[in-house]
Parts: structure tokens; sequence; C-alpha cells
């Protein structure tokens, strides 16, 4: 007769369970233990850091929007150096800072005292007009999700930003030192400055409108699908000597691309995949009307307020005075009020008018929200308040302007007055408000 291995035990007493218990320890620790394995990994990970002897371009892609480029060195004693694309600043020293490996839940790389990467993520708006508390949605400890000899793939622990790192040539490594990062984006710049208008076109011949925000770090296209506007846009990162790395691969009918190309020679711009590239067109009138634009294309009006903007009108520049009057009164000497900033949200049905203030140095945000309403004739705005400090404090200042957007409607279209990319707002109940503004 046969006893199962519970009847076994049962009868054989606790001794027997125990020599099976000490057996089953035994087992299960021979060989390398998880944590020293772990602890291999992670020095395995520094040492490839580390080992890039002309660092890493850094691609990074916060989960708010928008695209930034670094050239980041480990040294391998938790010290890393980087230069990086956000401002003439950041591109033009580089910034020392420390860095570490460890695993919570999986290893890790962690940016541990303030660096460049930090901007992006620093929850003060004033620091680099991030979302209060959450900074651009980005990240500075980022887990790995992929390692190769050359590319390491990496996502952020908090909001999910995507960060890549390429290991650099010295070629790379020497025009990053030269400041490649901050002529890409005056070449990019000079390149659309005369283009109001640029587009790309497949090889069926479809045409795709596009515009490039340096502010932002976007680039969109807007185009005609089955009789209906459509846009898309994409987040870019300088990199290297030449290239401007998009967030995602665009496909669009015949149209493949992953990153646009500074002609070394001529410095046209062009998009490409692969060998595949295709030139930025110009065309001499819009695609697209303006308000199929504004709030896909073009995230804002920028409405110069110190000075008397050509094609400003009489009742605007009344109305703009008063409120730099009162203003400058309010505040101390040397504060200036240099631009009035419009965006527009489609889906809420929304116009922020966002008053920048400049004090000794820094600008500061004061933003007015309407509500409104849109047909064939414009806009019929509400008025519903400020929406933070700074605005409750200038509101009875800006009172002049905020009720120029109340009479009647208003409607806002190109203005084509000069080469510069501009729209134009005009109340068709109050003559002479109309501003001017270039569009971003």
């Amino acid at each position: 007769m046969s006893l199962s291995l519970q009847h076994f035990i049962k009868w054989a007493g606790p001794f027997v369970a125990l020599s099976l218990m000490q057996a089953c320890s035994k087992n299960e620790f021979e060989g390398e233990r998880p944590d020293e394995r772990l602890n291999a990994t992670l020095e395995a990970y520094d040492g490839l850091l580390a080992g890039a002897s002309h660092g890493w371009k850094a691609h990074l892609f916060p989960a708010g929007g928008g695209g930034y480029g670094f050239l980041i060195r480990f040294d391998g004693r938790n010290r890393v150096t980087m230069l990086a694309d956000i401002t003439d600043e950041t591109g033009n020293h580089a910034k020392e800072s420390s860095y570490r490996l460890r695993a919570a839940m999986v290893p890790s790389l962690y940016f541990d005292t303030y660096s460049y990467i930090h901007v992006l993520a620093d929850p003060d708006p004033d620091v680099y007009n991030g979302t209060p508390g959450w900074g651009l949605y980005s990240d500075f400890e980022f887990s790995f999700v992929s390692v190769s000899a050359d590319t390491i793939r990496m996502k952020g622990n908090l909001s999910g930003s995507r960060l890549e790192l390429i290991r650099a040539s010295a070629d790379e490594a020497a025009a990053y030192a030269s400041g490649s990062l901050n002529s890409m984006r005056q070449q990019v710049t000079d390149f659309f400055q005369h283009r109001r208008f640029s587009y790309l076109e497949d090889a069926m011949g479809d045409v795709f409108n596009t515009s490039l925000n340096l502010e932002t770090k976007t680039f969109s296209l807007v185009y005609d699908s089955a009789g209906t506007i459509a846009a898309k846009t994409f987040g870019f990162a300088f990199s290297g000597q030449n290239e401007l790395v998009l967030s995602d691969t665009l496909r669009l009918g015949r149209l493949l691309i992953d990153r646009l190309r500074i002609d070394a020679e001529s410095g046209e711009l062009e998009a490409t995949f692969g060998n595949q590239a295709f030139p930025f067109w110009e065309s001499d009138a819009p695609l697209f009307p303006l308000i199929q634009l504004w709030g896909n294309a073009y995230e804002a009006i920028r409405v110069p307020m110190e000075v008397l903007y050509p094609g400003n009108g009489t009742e605007f520049n009344a109305r703009r005075e008063a409120f730099l009057h009162q203003a400058k009164s309010l505040l101390g000497a040397g504060t200036t009020f240099p631009e009035m900033r419009l965006t527009i949200d489609r889906r809420e049905q929304l116009l922020f008018v966002n008053q920048i203030v400049r004090q000794n140095g820094n600008n500061f945000q004061s933003n007015f929200v309407f509500s409104y309403t849109l047909d064939n004739d414009g806009f019929t705005f509400q008025y519903e308040g400020a929406v933070d400090g700074n605005a409750s404090f200038l509101e009875h200042a800006f009172v002049p302007v905020l009720e120029g957007f109340l009479y009647g409607k208003v409607q806002f279209e190109y203005d084509l007055l000069t080469d510069e990319l501009r729209a134009s707002g005009e109340s068709t109940g109050l003559p002479g408000f109309r501003f001017v503004g270039l569009l971003q």
C-alpha cells in the first residue's frame, strides 16, 4: 500500500518536513542572488553611460508635448554635464550636476540635483512657462526600457516622458561644444522668417501646410482629410550638427518623415526619412483660412503692447496706452508690458488673453479668459474673468483693452502687409479697435 506525500509527512512527523524545507532553502539560494544580479545590471548600465567618450545625444519628449535636445556626458562617478536647446544660455554653457542609478521596482536613472532637465519639470510657471505644480509634465527620473551599445531608450517614472540616448560621434560632440544647438535655432528662424505659407508635398501631389514653433518646440501639419481640415503636431529636438528629430514618425498619405535636416551649404530645410527627402515649398497665399489653423498649426497671436505696431487701429492704440499708463503706476519703475498673447482652446471654446509683465529681466504672466461662440461673421466673446493673481492685480488697469473684445463680433484674418507671418483681430462694433500680432 502506498502513501500520499501529505500522509507521509503526517505519519513521519515534523522531522521529515523540516528536512524538506531545509532542502528547498538550500536549492533556492544556489547561484547568484537577485540583488546581486540587480547590482551587476546597474554597474553595467553605469559603465555604458560613462563609456561613451564623446557623450550622448539626448532627445527628451515631455508628456506635455514638445521636444528638447541635449548633449549629456556621464563620468561614472555620479557627475554629469549637459548642454540643452532650451535657451541660448543652456546651449552655450555646459552645466554640471549629479546623477545616480538605483532600482526601486526597475533599474532607473535619477538626475538627483538641479540640471537643465529639471527646468522642463519645474513647477514654477515663471521658470519656463509650464503648468503650475507640473511644469511641462516632464521627468528627471527615468527607467530603462531598452539598451544597446549605441542607443538607450527610457521612460519617465512620474509623467511618462520619453528619453532616448544615442552615442555621439567626435564631430557631433565638437559641434555641440561650438554652439550648434543655438546656431541651428537661428538657421531655422532665418529659414521661416520670409516663408509665411510653407508646405510639404508628397508624391501624389497632396499638400500639407507646415508651421514650426520654436517656443513650444512643435512642428505641425494641416491638411485636407476627405473635405475636413485635420492637423498633426509633433515635438522636435535639435540634434547633432544639423538635425531636428521628431517625437514620432509622421505618416500621411505618401509622406513619411521622422526628422528635419538643415543643408550645411545652402541652409535650406528639408523633411527626411532615411535617404528620402521632401523640400519645403512656399505659397504666395494662405493654403487654409486662419480660423482653421489657429489652435492647430498656430498656437498664439503675439501683439506688441509697448510700441505703435504697424496695422493697429486708433481705438486699440488709445486703449493700449490707457492700460500702460495705469499699469505702470501700479508697479515699480522699469516694469514693462512687452506683449499680449492670444491663444484659443477650440474644444472648450475659450480665448485666453495673456498680458506679459517684465520685471528685472523676468517675464510674468497674467491671464484673462473669455468664452465664445463662432459663426461665419466672427467671434462673439463673453468675459469670464482673471485666471491668476497677476491678472487679478492688473484687471482694473487692463479693462480698456478687455472691453474692446465685447463690442459686436471680432474677426481674425491674416495680415499680408509685410513679409512676416502676422494676424489681425478687428471689432465689428467698435471702429478702430484693430490689433496686429505675429502668428506663432
